[in-house]
């Protein structure tokens, strides 16, 4: 039988052979698994960013109509009173 120290030595060597191996492996999976997680998100993401361009710009033509509608008011208003 083998005393602990033998063990735990016999251990380290076997790990160090393998983590090498194992962390390969580990990335490879978290790659994968963050590959899977993009792909899932990124169409979601997209639509919300380009919600949000989309209403950025809505509110931006909303301001320029309004001015345009009061300039226009304002010209009605000076082409009625010119005429009289």
């Amino acid at each position: 039988m083998k005393n602990p120290l033998q063990v735990h030595s016999l251990q380290c060597q076997l790990h160090a052979k393998t983590a090498p191996h194992e962390s390969d492996m580990i990335k490879k999976k978290l790659d994968t698994q963050i590959g899977q997680l993009h792909d899932v998100l990124m169409p979601s993401l997209r639509t919300e960013c380009e919600l949000d361009v989309l209403r950025k710009e809505c509110e931006r033509q909303r301001h320029l109509i309004g001015a345009l509608e009061t300039e226009v008011f304002g010209a009605r208003l000076a082409a009625k009173y010119l005429d009289k």
